[in-house]
Formats: structure tokens, C-alpha cells, sequence
């Protein structure tokens, strides 16, 4: 350990000098000004900036701004523009995943001299079903039925591999918890203890996570509800409606949801007459703004040094979150059910991987406090210079897709006779009104974010 940190002093006074915000690429105040102001084109042009996006080689340089400019191009209805910037994240995602081992060497180091923002985003589970999911709708916005019928396979494949991916997953934050505890001489008198520590403080802190559980089989039940309902709705034979049923099945097990169990009966009752379809309409919900992440910092006792240092603490992570802002929804007095609570998927998947980002935090400031000691033993002013360059490097890594929804709800009902429909909420500042006459369509998807930003739909 002792080697290892006079290894990095020369580095840890330089990366001082740098301010880690800037290797995000987050101007997260500036964006969510525009969206309070109702401004989707203002928030665009912030998004769009972030991505780095290139006209020319049809490329991003980052991933999770991307997401964020996919999702605003579907809330202003262009589906095409949508979809061309999911596709370029999937090419993202792909590099991300292939990453070699001297790429993804470089970027471990880099963090442990400075945080966890200096890592390329790495996408979630969530992130990437989510990707498929908006393709796959948008494709059917635009009449697109073949394209959309990929993206649902895409989408559901990666629903069926999510407990094998965690699992893995797992397996893996194991392996490096292992390996560092092998790497680390003074393991067990200086990081584990501090890790003692840490939970003690975690708990003073509110941070429990002890009543967060995934879905079943980290399962996304509004991708696999939408994955259902497409089936349903364009299926060419028997074994699409196989399916459909099979989708909607899971999702009452999984929520007991009032809509999909409508959905699934529905469904049952096409098997001995595919033909006999019925006129209902889907309204198809989301619902506020997802759990995000805030930072906190705590100064942790390090077990390894004298107390003659001039900073020794650890930012992390933690989920915040947020209210629901609008209240429960209805449609035509009806009202709407959750089918998928995104919260809950955020938390279970954050659940997960707090232990390796706890572990590496700890790690980090101790390898930073052992040389800012060493340097504050040899001259004064060198400590105070170490001590500051670990401040300044002390951040907690906060990237989120923000414009995830709080939760998805649904209400089926029969096409009303006149085509008139009247979507409340509790706290909506007016209700919103379609004309199914005029805009033929018998799934109807809107997005409401928070009461400052006028919600947008699409028929299809």
C-alpha cells in the first residue's frame, strides 16, 4: 500500500489541479432549468450539446446524454430523430462492452486518482431494455410494424437474460472485491476496518437499502406489458397471441396490475376465436420523474495513518427520491393502475453495485491519505497541497437517465362511443383532451413529467 501510494503523489498533486465536474459532461442545472420553464427545445439543445453528437460520422461521444436527447425527441413527437439516436447509443453500449482490457486498465487507474467520473458512463440493465423499448414503440408510432416487432424481440431478450446478467454481475464485484483484498497489503488492519466504519456512518446517514427488492427475475414489467400489448394488437398468428398472453401473465404475477390482468383475459379469450377482436383502447402512462442520485460526503476515520492529515473523506452516491408530483391518474373517471414502478428497478439495480462502489471509494482515499502523509511528514506545505488535491478529487459519481419516469400506469377500456377521452390527475393544472375521431389510433402513450412541463402524447 505504502509503495503504491508514493507512486501516485506527483500524480495526486497534479489531478488537483483538475476539476472532475468537467469529465462528466454534467450541465445538469442548466438542463433542468429549461424543463422547469417548459422549455423542451432549450433542454434539447443542452442534451444534444452534451452528447457531443457528430453530424458528420453519425456518432456520440456520450452515451447518457444521448439517452436524455432520445427521450426529448420522443416527447416532441419526432420518433425518427428518436430512434437515430437510441441506434448511436447502441453503438455506444456495444464499444462499452467490448472495451479492451488496456482501455478499461487506463480508466480504472485514472479514477482510483481521481473518482468514479473519470469512468465512461457505463449503461444499466434498466438503461439498455429501456433503449429497446422507446425503438420499438417509436417504430410502431411511425407505422413501422416490422422494425418494431425486432426491437420487442431485442427488448425481450434482454428481459430473459436480466437474472443471468445479475448474477454475473455479482459474481463479478466478488472477483474484484477479492482481488483487491489479494492486492492490498494493509487489507485487513486498514480498508476493512474502515469499511466497519462506513456502514456505521451509512445508517447514521439514512442510507438503508435493506427493503429495496427487484422485480422477479429483474424483470421490467412495463417493457414486458408493452411487449404483450404489441403482440396482441399485431399479431399474425396463434403463436403471437402465445405470447402476448405469456407477457401479460408476468406482469400480473409480478404487479397485479388491474390492466394487465384486463389485457391477459382479453387475450385468453382471442384463443378460440383470433378473429373475434373487440374495440378497446390502451392509455398508456408515464408518470413523473424517476429516483436520482445525490452525492454525500462523509469524513471517515482511515485506520492506517496518524491523524496529522488535512483531509480524509469519501463522497458517495446515494438514490433520492422524488415526489410524485402529479398524483394518480384517470381516463374517463377510470382509474389508471401502476403496471411498472421504475423506482423500484433503479433501486433494486443500485442495490447491487453500492458494495463495489463503497470498496472503491474507501480504497481511493486511502491510497490518497497514505501519500498525503508521507508528503505532509517530508514538508508541510506539501501535505496542505495533497490534502487539497484529495478534496478537490473527492466526488461522487451522480449520472442518471433523469428523464425516466417515476412509474408507468395503464387503463384498458372500450372505445368510448363519441371517441372522447379525458385523461386526469390529481394535481395536473389541466386535464388533457383527445378527439380518438380525429386521431385513429387504439393505444394512446403520454408522458407527464412534473407540473411545470405540459404533457405530450401520441396515438398509434
Amino acid at each position: 500500500m505504502k509503495r503504491l501510494a508514493a507512486s501516485i503523489i506527483p500524480a495526486l498533486l497534479l489531478t488537483g489541479c483538475v476539476s472532475t465536474s468537467d469529465l462528466t459532461g454534467n450541465n445538469a442545472s442548466s438542463f433542468a432549468t429549461n424543463l422547469a420553464q417548459n422549455n423542451l427545445d432549450g433542454a434539447l439543445l443542452e442534451a444534444q450539446k452534451e452528447s457531443g453528437f457528430d453530424a458528420e460520422d453519425n456518432t456520440v461521444d456520450d452515451q447518457l446524454w444521448a439517452m436524455q436527447t432520445g427521450l426529448l425527441y420522443r416527447m416532441k413527437g419526432d420518433f425518427d430523430a428518436s430512434t437515430t439516436y437510441f441506434d448511436m447509443i447502441e453503438d455506444v453500449m456495444y464499444t462499452e462492452d467490448t472495451e479492451n482490457l488496456f482501455e478499461k486498465g487506463g480508466e480504472q487507474i485514472g479514477s482510483i486518482l481521481t473518482n468514479d467520473t473519470f469512468l465512461d458512463y457505463e449503461q444499466t440493465l434498466y438503461d439498455a431494455v429501456m433503449v429497446n423499448t422507446y425503438k420499438a414503440i417509436n417504430f410502431e408510432a411511425m407505422g413501422d410494424i416490422a422494425n418494431a416487432r425486432v426491437e420487442w424481440n431485442r427488448a425481450d431478450d434482454r428481459q430473459r437474460r436480466a437474472a443471468e446478467f445479475f448474477a454475473s454481475q455479482i459474481n463479478e464485484t466478488k472477483e474484484e472485491l477479492a482481488k483487491k483484498q489479494e492486492e492490498e497489503e494493509a487489507r485487513d488492519e486498514s480498508v476493512d476496518k474502515s469499511l466497519n466504519s462506513a456502514n456505521k456512518i451509512l445508517v447514521e446517514q439514512g442510507v438503508d437499502m435493506s427493503a429495496w427488492q427487484a422485480y422477479d427475475g429483474y424483470i421490467n414489467p412495463f417493457s414486458t406489458y408493452m411487449h404483450g400489448l404489441f403482440f396482441l394488437r399485431h399479431g399474425a398468428d396463434g403463436a403471437d397471441l402465445e405470447k402476448a398472453i405469456d407477457s401479460f401473465e408476468r406482469v400480473v404475477s409480478l404487479t397485479g396490475s388491474p390492466a394487465a390482468q384486463q389485457s391477459l383475459e382479453y387475450a385468453k379469450s382471442l384463443r378460440t376465436n383470433h378473429m373475434a377482436k373487440e374495440d378497446f383502447v390502451w392509455v398508456i402512462i408515464e408518470n413523473g420523474e424517476a429516483t436520482q442520485k445525490e452525492a454525500f460526503e462523509i469524513n471517515l476515520p482511515l485506520f492506517l495513518v496518524s491523524s496529522n492529515v488535512n483531509y480524509t473523506g469519501i463522497a458517495l452516491p446515494k438514490l433520492k427520491e422524488r415526489p410524485d408530483a402529479l398524483g394518480p391518474f384517470a381516463v374517463n373517471d377510470i382509474s389508471a393502475s401502476a403496471i411498472a414502478d421504475m423506482d423500484r428497478i433503479i433501486q433494486a439495480d443500485f442495490k447491487e453495485k453500492f458494495p463495489l462502489i463503497l470498496t472503491r471509494e474507501i480504497t481511493r482515499a486511502t491510497i490518497k491519505t497514505v501519500a498525503q502523509k508521507q508528503l505532509q511528514d517530508n514538508h508541510i506545505l506539501l501535505g496542505w497541497a495533497a490534502g487539497m488535491a484529495q478534496r478537490l478529487t473527492t466526488e461522487a459519481d451522480t449520472r442518471t437517465w433523469s428523464l425516466l419516469p417515476k412509474n408507468f400506469q395503464a387503463v384498458m377500456l372500450p372505445r368510448p362511443e363519441d371517441g372522447q377521452l379525458l385523461i386526469t390527475a390529481e394535481r395536473l393544472a389541466s386535464p388533457v383532451k383527445l378527439d380518438l375521431n380525429t386521431t385513429p389510433g387504439d393505444v394512446v402513450y403520454l408522458k407527464a413529467v412534473n407540473a411545470q412541463v405540459s404533457p405530450t402524447y401520441h396515438v398509434m
